[in-house]
């Protein structure tokens, strides 16, 4: 029987134990729909798709900073030099 699990982020200021290992603020990982429900109703995680809806929205706000990358043209080729034969 195959279980269903989500993708959660950790809260801010909170750790999980899952499988064992300790789970630091701010880290993506899988989980069972039904965990996830319980630690998301207590405050441990949030769903990963809402996390990018609320970073998107606020990035995409108006008056919202921007970030222009401009990339500098390709460094030329060094010259080969020809075999010896």
């Amino acid at each position: 029987m195959a279980t269903n699990t989500v993708d959660v982020v950790v809260c801010k200021g909170r750790t999980v134990k899952h499988d064992g290992n300790k789970i630091p603020e701010n880290t993506k990982f899988s989980l069972a729909t039904a965990a996830a429900d319980r630690l998301i109703k207590s405050g441990f995680v949030k769903l990963y798709s809402d996390v990018v809806a609320q970073l998107t929205a606020a990035a995409t706000a108006p008056g919202a900073p921007s970030v222009t990358v401009e990339t500098s043209p390709a460094a030329p080729a060094a010259p080969t030099t020809p075999a010896a034969s």
